[in-house]
């Protein structure tokens, strides 16, 4: 409602006019277009704009005035009111107030209750600000203050479907809970009755205490823990601390001086409270029992980039050898695409069960060769399992060392590896669709379960490799999971395309000494090593010189084809340099081409660095005799000091015209 020109009630057009059913209006659109046709209401404006058509009050129809008041009451009470209302707006500081008040037990306020004391702090905020100016008060509202309270009871009780609340509407009360809120602001609000405890809930505390500890000594189950609770009440036996020696007292577990009586369904519903099924459980399951059955996961989502992360777990593969045994591999996954970029497989009779650090080091290896063979860069991250790769934390897998990040995941908990839900994936999608699969015997799924009676297929050890690289090649070749992400792009392609563009590329001639292959071998010439029948030359003739003799290390890693396109040589655990293979050119003058021309003269810019190096050191030497000394000489005498003459100077350049005559009689 308004008034227009100060003094004429006007409904605004949706408080009068029902447009749909969902509207609040009191007429229909066409009952309100029937009016205002035939003249029977007085309208102002037009509409739009956020402007409301505005009806007329005292034109309506008896009928209409009717229906309003039935809405609205006296329309006339209800703007003088309208300023309070217009003064009700949530406040976000008792929002946050309600939000986080805790009572005196440590409990919070219930949603519901929250709510309501919010509104409560609006309403009588609005009070608070009218009655602020008294002056303002009787111009808005045309009422004395001791009328005002009046006014504020039956104004709550109309705002009471817009703002819920728990205030009072009588003036008896209703004022003094104002004055109360103004002085001890929201927490006047709070009706402390909501958080107290009975005496019974506190011996209920002790009884449950009792209860648990009896539970979680060793494994009784709940019907024993009622009859020992029933014995110890009873007199019949005493309970005994067992780390302190002190009794337990049993009138700490009575209510006026009378045992508290529980059933055997009290005592299974103390200790199964789901807070004290954690506690228990805690006490009698083991840690991996525990953490999957309670502990809060944690909800991952995977990296943006590919090689952010990379993650790695030995696998016993699904099949049996011929001799009943398994095949154990380590397989490396980027956890972003799913594809696996390193691999190595061992026989599960070999020593340290197959999985050991020279397996691990394989995989390793693996994975470089095709991070080198491809250009890529170091993965950001990589996620390992304690057990064997924990033997790598000072060097290999010191975090900074060659990985920027590096986890170890805990032992026996199979949900923090990334590994183990790759691994599960592809051992149902692919590795269950081949003969001899050896389910497990107890899968949830019939399906996935061993039949003992009809796998009876074995396979060499060659077999079972070339067989799991056959399902590698197909999983990384297959569709990545995600094609809403992904459309049409298979976990190699996500994992080529979609690298992280701040990846360091590898150092080779550090990481070659850790996942590298290799070889003793000598410098010769003063120019090259030999690896694998190749040479491969020395960057410059002043690498001689850094040599403490010509026996060097030199590591490796070949390419996928096994060739090795370059050395890293060590002396003494020392980076040397590193060696490209020697290039040669036609000796033949008329089939040189532009390439062998540069080699060759390559090869003589070597040799004339070599020549030069050797010439300056030569020249560095010098020539010299021996003397033998004669008894004489072993002692030199010293010679005697010579007189010591003044400086004089002579000038050549100037005639000297002095009158030494003159000078001499006046001496005289």
């Amino acid at each position: 409602m308004k008034y227009v020109d100060g003094n004429i009630l006007c409904l605004e057009y949706p408080d009068f006019v029902r447009e749909d059913s969902e509207s609040v209006g009191i007429v229909p659109e066409g009952t309100y277009k029937s009016l205002k046709k035939r003249g029977n209401i007085i309208t102002h404006g037009r509409g739009g704009n956020g402007n409301a058509v505005l009806i007329e009050y005292e034109s309506l129809p008896p009928m209409y005035k009717e229906l309003v008041k039935l809405k609205f009451g006296d329309p006339y009470e209800y703007m003088a009111k309208q300023p309070i209302r217009d003064l009700i707006k949530p406040d976000l500081a008792a929002i946050r107030f309600f939000n986080t008040y805790e009572g005196p037990n440590g409990k919070k306020l219930s949603g519901e209750d929250r709510k309501l004391y919010c509104s409560d702090a609006a309403i009588l905020n609005a009070f608070k600000t009218l009655l602020a100016d008294k002056r303002e008060l009787k111009r808005l509202l045309n009422v004395k203050v001791t009328a005002f309270w009046n006014i504020a009871g039956e104004l709550i009780k109309e705002v009471s479907k817009q703002y819920p609340n728990t205030l009072p509407t009588s003036y008896r009360r209703l004022k003094p809970h104002f004055d109360a809120y103004v002085d001890n602001s929201y927490a006047a609000l709070i009706d402390l009755r909501k958080f107290n405890e009975s005496n019974n809930k506190k011996v209920d505390t002790s009884i449950e205490h009792l209860l648990l500890s009896i539970y979680t000594d060793g494994k009784p189950y709940s019907k024993d823990v009622h009859e020992t609770y029933q014995r110890f009440m009873a007199g019949e036996i005493k309970l005994v601390d067992g780390d302190t020696g002190q009794l337990f007292d049993r009138e700490d577990y009575m209510t006026d001086g009378k045992p508290i009586e529980l059933s055997k369904t009290s005592v299974w519903r103390y200790i199964n409270k789901p807070i004290n099924r954690s506690v228990v459980d805690k006490m009698r399951l083991s840690a991996l029992q525990f953490n999957s059955k309670h502990r809060p996961h944690q909800h991952r989502h995977d990296a943006i980039y590919t090689l952010s992360k990379i993650t790695m777990d030995d696998i016993s593969l699904p099949f049996k050898m011929k001799d009943g045994s398994r095949v154990w591999a380590y397989e490396i996954w980027d956890t972003t695409s799913g594809a696996i970029i390193g691999k190595a497989f061992g026989r599960s009779n070999d020593e340290g069960s197959g999985k050991n650090r020279n397996l691990f080091m394989q995989a390793i290896h693996d994975m470089f060769r095709n991070i080198v063979n491809n250009n890529w860069g170091i993965p950001a991250q990589i996620e390992v399992e304690q057990h064997i790769s924990n033997t790598f934390s000072d060097d290999l897998l010191k975090e900074g060392f060659i990985f920027p990040f590096v986890h170890f995941c805990r032992g026996g908990n199979p949900q923090e590896k990334r590994a183990e839900h790759f691994i599960n994936r592809k051992k149902y999608d692919l590795q269950k669709k081949r003969l001899g699969f050896q389910g497990r015997p107890f899968a949830r799924t019939e399906a996935n379960r061993l039949n003992e009676d009809k796998n009876t297929v074995r396979y060499s050890f060659e077999e079972i490799v070339a067989n799991e690289n056959a399902d590698i090649t197909t999983w990384n070749n297959a569709l990545h999971p995600d094609q809403d992400k992904y459309p049409g792009q298979t976990r190699w392609q996500v994992l080529t395309n979609n690298m992280n563009p701040q990846l360091v590329e590898p150092d080779l001639s550090m990481i070659s000494r850790y996942i590298g292959n290799a070889t003793q071998t000598s410098v010769y010439r003063s120019q090259y090593v030999v690896v694998k029948h190749n040479k491969y030359a020395l960057p410059s003739a002043e690498v001689i010189a850094q040599l403490t003799s010509l026996h060097v290390t030199a590591y490796f890693i070949p390419a996928q084809d096994g060739t090795i396109n370059e050395v890293h040589l060590y002396q003494n655990d020392q980076y040397v340099c590193t060696c490209g293979l020697l290039e040669t050119y036609n000796e033949a003058m008329a089939e040189r081409t532009e390439a062998d021309e540069h080699i060759m003269h390559k090869q003589f810019s070597y040799r004339q660095n070599f020549d030069t190096t050797i010439k300056d050191r030569v020249n560095k030497l010098v020539k010299f005799d021996v003397v033998e000394n004669t008894p004489e000489q072993a002692t030199p005498k010293k010679a005697d000091k010579a007189p010591e003459i003044a400086p004089q100077t002579i000038n050549n350049n100037k005639p000297d015209k002095t009158d030494w005559r003159k000078k001499a009689m006046e001496d005289l």
